[in-house]
C-alpha cells in the first residue's frame, strides 16, 4: 500500500505562485490592449497589403490566448486553494477527535 500526504501549506505555496503566473499573463495583455494599429498607420502599402488588418487580427488573438491563459491559471489556483482547505479542515476535526486523545495519553 503506498502512503502519501498532503501538506497543505506546500499547496498554498503553489497557489501563490500560480496567482503571480495569473498576474503576469494579466500585466501582459494590459500593456498589449492599447497596441492596435489604425488605418494609415504603415501608410499607402501597408493599407494596400492589408497589414494593419493582418497585425490587429493576430493582436487580437494574442489577447484571447492571453485572457484564456489567465483565466485557466486563476481556475487553478482557486481549485489548489479549495483542496488546501478541504485538507486543513479535515486535519483540523482529525485532530478534534483524535488528538485530545493523543494528549491525554501522553500525560
Amino acid at each position: 500500500m503506498i502512503d502519501f500526504h498532503v501538506v497543505p501549506e506546500a499547496l498554498r505555496a503553489n497557489v501563490r505562485e500560480l496567482h503571480e503566473v495569473a498576474e503576469a499573463w494579466a500585466g501582459a495583455k494590459s500593456k498589449l490592449e492599447d497596441r492596435h494599429l489604425a488605418t494609415g498607420d504603415l501608410g499607402y502599402l501597408g493599407d494596400q497589403e492589408n497589414i494593419v488588418s493582418l497585425y490587429n487580427d493576430a493582436l487580437n488573438a494574442v489577447l484571447e490566448r492571453l485572457q484564456s491563459g489567465f483565466e485557466s491559471l486563476n481556475n487553478a489556483t482557486d481549485a489548489l486553494r479549495g483542496i488546501a482547505d478541504e485538507y486543513e479542515s479535515r486535519d483540523a476535526e482529525f485532530y478534534a477527535e483524535f488528538g485530545y486523545i493523543n494528549d491525554q495519553i501522553d500525560r
